[in-house]
């Protein structure tokens, strides 16, 4: 959406993985400016320090955060379309064995602020570990490496999931959506 000047401003927006580091700064941007837009912050529901200190960021900044579970889909009952959806929420502990979050939490997500469509925008935050399928793990990554066969790591392969879901759901419901394989942050 554009105003009279041109500049893009959304009506309703929601981040998932709203304590984490990119989340907490991201929401205090978009509350600063879309102050009229009707926003939801989601974070995880967590006793783990670093949600908790996202979550105390956020309230030390006005914002009210929303604690849900994506992979029950606990807390994201009356979640309405939002104009844009940044899905940042994810289990980047590579060593964990559940990284449900990541694939399976996106499918719950994506059916609890149904229908989207062409003016609505998912921007996800995915890895670049889903282009590392190296047959050997001594040899570097590199940039121009082409991306064939699954991921080596479980969260790659979640996060990977996840992208190809996304894809899939984008080309036939009609949303825009842009996927950014960040490094470790």
């Amino acid at each position: 959406m554009r105003d009279a000047v041109g500049s893009t401003y959304f009506h309703k927006i929601v981040v998932t993985g709203a304590s984490g580091f990119i989340g907490r700064r991201l929401a205090v941007r978009l509350k600063g400016d879309h102050p009229e837009a009707e926003h939801k912050f989601l974070v995880k529901i967590d006793d783990d320090p670093f949600c908790q200190s996202g979550s105390e960021f956020l309230r030390a900044h006005l914002i009210q955060p929303i604690p849900v579970e994506l992979v029950s889909g606990r807390g994201l009952q009356g979640l309405h379309t939002p104009d844009v959806l940044f899905h940042l929420a994810a289990n980047t502990h590579t060593w964990e064995m559940d990284q449900s979050c990541n694939d399976a939490g996106t499918e719950t997500l994506m059916r609890a602020v149904e229908p989207m469509g062409p003016n609505n925008h998912v921007i996800f935050t995915s890895t670049v570990a889903v282009a590392d399928n190296r047959p050997r793990l001594e040899e570097p990554l590199t940039a121009d490496a082409p991306v064939t066969g699954s991921p080596l790591s479980r969260y790659g392969r979640s996060k990977w999931r996840a992208e190809e879901f996304l894809k899939a759901l984008a080309k036939k419901a009609g949303f825009r959506l842009t996927i950014l394989r960040l490094c470790t942050v």
